[in-house]
This record gives C-alpha cells, sequence and structure tokens, in this order.
C-alpha cells in the first residue's frame, strides 16, 4: 500500500509458475468434487441434514445475549467504584503486559530540566495536598479544601510552564467546581460511614497504586525522549492564518472551530438532559449540623445577599473583558463564561 508499482508486463503465456500451477489444482478440485457429488450428499443427508442452521444460529445468538447480561451484572451494579476498579484493572493490564514483552527501557535520553526550590516545594505542596484528600475523604469538608489546593498548585504549574490561559482556565473550574460541591456538602452528611470490608479497602488501595505509578512511569517514559510536535505549525500561522497572537484560543475558534462548535453542543445537551431530569426533584435539607445545632431556615442571608448583589455586575464586566481580549492575549470565551458560571451559581 501507498508504494510504487513493480515492474509488469502482459502477455498470453508467462510459462509455468505458482498461478498457473495454483489454478489447475483449483480445477481439477473441482472436478474431484462434481464427479463424487452423489456420495457427498448422502453423507450431508446422514450426519449433517438434520441440523438447522436456524435452530443453531438462534441457540448462539442466545448463549451471547445471556453471556452479555452475566458481564453486565457483574460491572454494571449502579456502583462507579466497581466501574473504575475495572476500567483501571484493565488499563494496567494492557499498559504493563506490551512493556514486559517488549523489554524496551523505562527512561529515555532526553535529560530533564534542574530542579529549583519553588518546583520542589510546589511538588511537595501537590503530594500532600493529594495524599491528605485521600486519607480525609471522610472529612468531606477538609478533602475539598485540599482538592482545592491540588488545583491551585497545577495552576501555578501551568504558570510555571508559560501556559496562562490554562492557568485561568484551572482558577476558574477550581472556583466553580469547589462553589458547586459545597452546595452538594449541604444536603451529605459531614462524615462519611467507615469502610467496614478492609479487604476491599486493601484491593482498591493496591489498585490505585498501581494505577498512580502506571501513570508516573508513562509520563516518565514520554518526557524523557524525544518526540516531534506540531506546535511550531500552529505558531507559525497563528497570525497569519487566524488573525490572534493567542495560540490557544485562534486553535479553538479558527484551526478547529468546527470541533470546539460540537463540544459547546454536546455540553448544552447534556445540560438540557440534566435540567429535565431534575425538573421535580426534592432534596431533604437537613435541619441540624453534625453537633446539633440548628440550620438557618433563611436560605438568602442578607450579607451573602448584598454581597453577590454587587458581585455580580463586576463578574460580568470582568467576563467581557476577558472575552474581548482572548484572541491576542491570555482569555478567551471559555474562560468568560466560568467567570460568568461563578457570579450566577452564588446568587
Amino acid at each position: 500500500l501507498q508504494t510504487p508499482l513493480p515492474d509488469y508486463h502482459l502477455a498470453l503465456w508467462h510459462g509455468i509458475n505458482p498461478a498457473l500451477v495454483m489454478s489447475l489444482i483449483a480445477l481439477a478440485g473441482g472436478t474431484l468434487i462434481y464427479l463424487v457429488r452423489r456420495p457427498l450428499f448422502a453423507w450431508h443427508e446422514r450426519g449433517l441434514g438434520r441440523l438447522d442452521a436456524r435452530v443453531v444460529f438462534t441457540a448462539l445468538q442466545n448463549g451471547l445475549f445471556a453471556l452479555a447480561r452475566s458481564i453486565t451484572r457483574l460491572i454494571d451494579t449502579g456502583s462507579l467504584q466497581r466501574q473504575v476498579l475495572f476500567l483501571l484493572a484493565a488499563a494496567l493490564v494492557l499498559g504493563v503486559a506490551p512493556w514486559l514483552g517488549g523489554g524496551t527501557p523505562l527512561a529515555g535520553s532526553r535529560e530533564g530540566l534542574p530542579l529549583d526550590a519553588v518546583s520542589l516545594l510546589a511538588a511537595s505542596t501537590l503530594i500532600v495536598a493529594t495524599l491528605a484528600t485521600v486519607w480525609l475523604h471522610r472529612q468531606r469538608f477538609i478533602a475539598l479544601v485540599m482538592i482545592g489546593v491540588v488545583g491551585l498548585v497545577v495552576a501555578l504549574a501551568f504558570v510555571k510552564f508559560s501556559a496562562p490561559d490554562l492557568a485561568l482556565t484551572q482558577l476558574s473550574i477550581e472556583v466553580v467546581t469547589i462553589v458547586l460541591l459545597l452546595l452538594a456538602l449541604y444536603f451529605l452528611p459531614q462524615h462519611a460511614a467507615p469502610e467496614q470490608d478492609r479487604a476491599r479497602v486493601w484491593r482498591d488501595g493496591v489498585i490505585a497504586l498501581l494505577a498512580g505509578g502506571g501513570t508516573a512511569a508513562l509520563a516518565w517514559a514520554v518526557l524523557t525522549r524525544p518526540y516531534d510536535t506540531i506546535a511550531g505549525y500552529f505558531l507559525a500561522n497563528s497570525v497569519p492564518g487566524g488573525g490572534g497572537s493567542n495560540v490557544v484560543n485562534v486553535i479553538l475558534v479558527d484551526f478547529r472551530g468546527y470541533d470546539t462548535l460540537g463540544e459547546i453542543t454536546v455540553l448544552a445537551l447534556a445540560g438540557l438532559g440534566i435540567v429535565a431530569m431534575l425538573q421535580g426533584l426534592s432534596l431533604g435539607a437537613p435541619s441540624r449540623d453534625a453537633a446539633g445545632r440548628p440550620w438557618d431556615a433563611d436560605a438568602h442571608p442578607a450579607i451573602m445577599a448584598t454581597l453577590t448583589r454587587i458581585l455580580l455586575p463586576l463578574a460580568l464586566l470582568v467576563a467581557v473583558f476577558i472575552l474581548l481580549r482572548g484572541h491576542n492575549q491570555p482569555g478567551g470565551g471559555f474562560i468568560a463564561g466560568l467567570i460568568t458560571a461563578v457570579a450566577l451559581i452564588v446568587q
């Protein structure tokens, strides 16, 4: 495929070659089968004539459906934890098996960047916050704060590697996520029930460690090897091809604008579906906290209502500013939409 055609010529007789011999064998075999067709038909009626192909097909089909239902009952039990477990286990098997069979060294020939004190501090903070999130996951509020710390460190990493758009996006997403989770925590117990099955805890812990280690090993293997990217094309054609110096936003709006439109359409349809499913849903709000103190029945406290009333026009103004400058400076419609979402969520 996609190679030059070999030299060839046409003739009435090419001599005795493998193609001619194979043709003669095929003709002889067909002639022999035709001559002994009567005994073959009789043997077929005695042995295989009683079988009904439709019955065999229906039995195989029903067997496959029964097997599919059994596998579905095993995997899809309504538990997200079990689905993630199977997903990570399959990813580990598919990732580790080729590497063990190939004998390729994990590290490549590319040298890493020197480690400075600020990067070491940020990495240590990220590791400590992640471990604290896992260790204190039953204390939901503290775990939520630790998740926010992780997101903040990731945003600072984007700043260090000269990606201000990603840093702004990360910060905006963190704010939206934390605010939404804080609203959800109001309807959840402040402390989760402890796990009763110790074997399950150890199993999940081992799978999580292997998955995290595999991801780190994959990142190390990729980043320590030289590789070619298409970043040079976009850097060279951002201004002449898209009319903007912010390469990220030019890619999203101009180079792959239809892809972005499709993503927005999918998110909009998903949002409409969620709104339709939530129609008529009533969540029972707790009347007291964990210490037995009653919750305030006022859904819109005066201080919060006053602050959010001032915050909304300011946030919308900042969102418009971010939107208009995004084609040539850090910003853009995605970040502006997130800022608007934050302003509307806190109302």
